[in-house]
């Protein structure tokens, strides 16, 4: 099982990813690159910088799509941070349709991805909280709300995901709840799976916050 915790900077990506990876007997990886290939990881700061800097704009698209093949290059089960929802919102001005839909049939897909949210002001007061010098703060790209591309992209792909609204829940209870959906999805049959994943966004998750592609995607069941 390839699993993806996936959201906007601050809302908890690493603390329950960890906690969950520990409860289910899972590896995790923050970064699977780097631990992989032994990596550097100033060096793959300035990779990235240099990547991302380029005048060509496909090449962040193409060095994160190597990335996201090697998240899923092997049978282990395992959690990892940020993946191709991740990447479709940083690259949404760099990337158009074709080669997205190239990217897409090349394996980057995890087997269910946990979209996690919180609002912007709290997401900013966890990054203080960890960090009051965290360069998250001064980001254009961190700073803002991009949960109406994220979703935009899940729904427009099929892509299996779970949205869960974090801002009353702690990271262990967040971390719980994806345990025992990640349990109920394996449990699930096939020709099922769409259904349950419909069923537990509905409970769980945060569509109605958003209109995405000009309408209100389905109301979440608040009893």
């Amino acid at each position: 099982m390839k699993i993806a915790i996936e959201g906007m900077d601050g809302v908890g990506k690493s603390t329950v990813s960890e906690l969950l990876a520990k409860d289910l007997g899972y590896e995790h990886y923050e970064q699977k690159l780097i631990d992989q290939l032994g990596m550097d990881r100033t060096f793959y700061k300035k990779l990235m910088k240099y990547v991302r800097s380029s005048d060509n704009k496909q090449m962040s698209a193409i060095f994160f799509t190597l990335k996201m093949m090697i998240d899923n290059d092997d049978n282990k089960d395992s959690i990892v941070e940020r993946s191709v929802t991740s990447m479709v919102y940083f690259e949404k001005d760099n990337i158009d349709e074709k080669v997205l839909s190239t990217i897409m049939s090349l394996g980057v897909i995890p087997d269910i991805t946990f979209l996690l949210y919180a609002p912007l002001e709290q997401r900013i007061e966890r990054i203080r909280k960890r960090n009051p010098e965290d360069s998250d703060l001064k980001s254009s790209e961190a700073m803002v709300d991009g949960y109406d591309v994220m979703l935009d992209f899940v729904h427009q792909y099929d892509i299996p995901y779970i949205g869960i609204d974090t801002t009353n829940r702690s990271a262990e209870t967040v971390a719980e709840i994806c345990k025992v959906l990640i349990q109920g999805f394996e449990k699930c049959p096939e020709n099922r799976k769409k259904e349950y994943l419909k069923r537990m966004n509905s409970i769980y998750g945060f569509d109605d916050l958003y209109i995405t592609k000009g309408k209100l995607l389905c109301k979440k069941n608040t009893t």
